[in-house]
């Protein structure tokens, strides 16, 4: 070995420390750069800042992670994308059942301040005692009313919120699936059917979501699972209902033929559905169904639904039973030609018979009636005829009590007030027997007017009603018709804009197909009333 001569041997340490030096801080410097300079993908960073998110339940952090997953092509991100929506939608489901137990508590207090206040009311001559009493009680109560309503304010908010989330989930899957190639995309919607829609633990507006999370996406993997929900009678009608609507709107193939099969459907709103399906897609093959679908008997609001689709159909006007469809369609069916276009059919005539509210008539016999309580239904209005005026609300108890007794006793009914809260005749549709109609009419009359007006609860309550009950299960009983009356202006609740309202019904409504009949009372907000009727294909009066 050759020796190092005794001058060199510093340098050569020196280019050795140099050369470690420079080793080490290049480590640093990988250790500290971010990962996507070492060859991680979009998706990687998307990914790693998404579980992230998840493991500290951080929902800002999350929803960031969302919007960067949208912009990735990867099939993995699908995956990652459900469970977001998992992890959200059982946030959302925990604080709605908070918020049930604090509206409970708020109809609690309400309910023991009104018996309170009539027990001292028949103390002729309270004592200091019974005076301090009766304060220290109503305080008390009152405090519980207004914290529990504070919650379920917070709450509600809290909701929307979440629900906004999960749509930025859903826009971030359609756009990952329109880049996917067919393979990989028809994987990746099996993918998603198997767990945004066959999984048990999931609710009807989850699985409603996967539809619209599919529907935007071309191509026959799309197609092939929007027909799947629309037909499986297992699932929860509702979004069977928006997969067939989604499937018009799209102009599938087998629409029209599947459409009719769903007139003899078990769930009634699968059956509207196609109903409206086969207005809309305006083909010959649906006339002579819809002539037999009117020879059916305890068809209720279906019947006003068949005749307008007949009416736009072939523009011909023989009323909504089968016999006068019948006889001219034996005439007529060797030349008929439908028409170029639909005909309108706003403007056709109510029902001659059936339940009427304020003008209002229809064929159903499972409704919901919705009548606003607040404070200003106290104020007087112009009577009918000669007699004196009369406070709002001793008129609507007059219209609502006609419209009850007028239902048959294999009717369903429910009757809910609101102001500020919410509260129901019973917690669920109930069969309308005399006994129950007189109840429900008596109940009615007791609810005396008090504060601010909580348009969107109540109307959230009467389709949650309207639906059958408990968002999971399956709408066996429910309404397929609500008469709202109100005669002021949203002032109270997590919802109080118009437009979110109007959003809101029309979220409702297009899994449920329920119509919303508006009666406007007084200064009420015209434009709101009518939209929200308009939405629903439901008729909105002023008085």
């Amino acid at each position: 070995m050759t020796p190092v001569a005794p001058a060199a041997r510093p340098r050569a340490a020196r280019r050795g420390a140099v050369r470690g030096a420079t080793f080490v801080a290049l480590l640093l410097v990988l250790a500290g750069a971010p990962r996507a300079a070492r060859g991680e993908t979009e998706y990687d960073a998307a990914a790693r800042e998404a579980g992230a998110a998840l493991n500290r339940k951080d929902r800002p952090a999350l929803r960031a992670a969302v919007e960067r997953l949208r912009a990735t092509d990867d099939a993995r991100a699908v995956d990652l994308l459900v469970r977001a929506a998992k992890a959200l939608a059982d946030e959302r489901d925990k604080i709605e059942a908070a918020r049930r137990k604090d509206q409970a508590e708020v109809e609690a207090m309400h309910t023991a301040l009104e018996r309170e206040m009539r027990r001292f009311e028949r103390i002729t001559m309270p004592s200091s005692l019974e005076v301090d009493r009766h304060t220290v009680r109503r305080l008390e109560l009152d405090g519980r009313y207004r914290e529990a309503g504070r919650r379920v304010l917070l709450a509600g908010g809290e909701v929307e919120a979440i629900r906004a989330d999960l749509e930025a989930v859903r826009l971030s899957v359609t756009a990952v699936l329109g880049r996917l190639d067919a393979e990989a995309q028809a994987a990746a919607i099996a993918r998603l059917l198997s767990a945004w829609v066959r999984s048990p633990g999931t609710d009807a507006e989850d699985r409603v979501r996967f539809v619209d999370a599919v529907e935007r996406v071309p191509g026959p993997a799309a197609a092939a699972a929007l027909r799947e929900v629309s037909e499986d009678v297992r699932l929860d009608p509702r979004p069977r209902v928006v997969a067939l609507a989604a499937r018009v709107d799209r102009g599938d193939e087998h629409t029209v033929a599947d459409a009719i099969a769903r007139l003899d459907d078990p769930a009634w709103s699968v059956e509207a559905a196609a109903i409206e399906a086969l207005r809309v897609l305006h083909d010959r093959e649906a006339v002579e169904p819809l002539i037999a679908f009117l020879g059916r008997d305890g068809i209720g609001r279906l019947r006003e639904d068949a005749h307008r689709a007949l009416r736009s159909l072939t523009g011909e006007a023989h009323g909504p039973y089968r016999e006068p469809w019948e006889t001219w369609w034996r005439e007529a069916k060797a030349t008929f030609e439908l028409p170029r276009r639909a005909t309108a059919t706003r403007a056709l005539l109510a029902p001659r018979q059936g339940v009427t509210f304020y003008g209002i008539t229809t064929f159903s016999q499972r409704v919901v009636f919705v009548l606003d309580v607040s404070q200003s239904m106290t104020e007087l209005s112009p009577a009918p005829g000669k007699r004196p005026p009369e406070a709002r609300i001793e008129a609507a108890r007059r219209e609502l009590a006609a419209a009850v007794a007028a239902l048959d006793d294999s009717a369903r009914l429910a009757v809910l007030t609101f102001e500020e809260g919410v509260r129901a005749f019973e917690t669920a549709i109930v069969a309308a027997d005399r006994a129950t109609r007189e109840r429900a009419i008596a109940w009615a009359r007791s609810q005396d007017p008090h504060g601010p007006t909580n348009l969107h609860a109540a109307l959230e309550e009467a389709f949650r009603l309207a639906a059958g009950g408990v968002a999971e299960k399956v709408p066996t009983a429910g309404a397929d018709t609500i008469f709202l009356l109100t005669d002021g202006e949203p002032t109270a609740g997590a919802v109080r804009e118009p437009d979110a309202i109007v959003a809101a019904v029309k979220r409702w409504h297009r899994a449920s197909r329920v119509v919303v009949h508006c009666v406007g009372l007084g200064s009420h907000d015209v434009a709101l009333l009518a939209a929200i009727a308009s939405a629903t294909g439901g008729q909105y009066v002023a008085r």
